[in-house]
């Protein structure tokens, strides 16, 4: 019997092995593909922002500074990890000057916004949660017709769903890491653009202030959980988009 006839005998044999280990390897390739086409990525992005780096000011002018307001509990407690990769390297390739403060608590990004100083631009990395405590810290500043417009806030997109940063950045189609530096290069090139901010009076007297949409009531609970009961990030995606 020749080789190619054996070889299929045996595979008829053992379909379930055989079944696995094609499901295995394809997966194996297309994560390795993935993680090429990533690398390559970062590596275009790498030199652009070198080239900012590179370029001269002025004697008289100090280097850019931004302050980063990191919640490291966003994306399944991913955020520090995924700033640090997609991120950090440009802004630092770029010459940019970075304080970096990693919030320990809810409402926190809303108490550092509200004295926040000695800085050019604030960056939230997180979800829209930070989002909007930032925003509502800076707008509840006795100060905020002027703090506005001195500290421009960049969004860094780590959290799970980032709506305001795709809906920014016409970015519904991209994924994280494309969407993190395409955000992180827009800071480093200046760019800036006016939204429209939504101001709800809440039941304390204070106002909270939304970009995209404000969830409150049952809806922010059912939504609080829903990666306590989906193990797949599809599936949790998935619940979420019918909530």
């Amino acid at each position: 019997m020749s080789r190619p006839l054996k070889l299929i005998k045996t595979l008829g044999n053992h379909w379930k092995k055989s079944t696995l280990a094609i499901v295995v390897t394809g997966c194996g390739l297309n994560y390795g593909k993935n993680k090429l086409e990533i690398l390559s990525m970062m590596r275009a992005y790498c030199e652009e922002s070198q080239k900012f780096g590179d370029g001269t000011i002025p004697s008289r002018l100090k280097p850019r500074h931004v302050t980063v307001i990191l919640n490291p509990a966003a994306k399944d407690r991913k955020g520090t990890a995924l700033f640090e990769k997609y991120a950090a390297p440009l802004l630092h390739l770029a010459g940019i000057r970075v304080s970096l403060i990693k919030t320990e608590h809810e409402g926190q990004a809303k108490a550092l916004m509200d004295v926040m100083d000695n800085t050019d631009a604030v960056l939230v990395a997180g979800g829209d949660g930070t989002l909007l405590e930032a925003v509502t810290g800076l707008c509840r500043r006795s100060d905020s017709d002027v703090a506005v417009r001195r500290f421009p806030i960049g969004i860094i997109p780590i959290g799970r769903t980032n709506s305001f940063a795709k809906h920014l950045f016409w970015a519904s189609h991209l994924d994280d890491a494309k969407l993190l530096a395409e955000s992180t290069m827009a800071v480093i090139k200046g760019d800036t653009k006016a939204v429209n901010i939504v101001s709800i009076q809440g039941e304390s007297g204070k106002p909270v202030y939304a970009l995209s949409r404000l969830e409150c009531g049952i809806f922010r609970d059912v939504d609080a959980k829903i990666q306590k009961y989906w193990y797949w990030e599809i599936g949790r995606a998935s619940c979420r988009e019918r909530v």
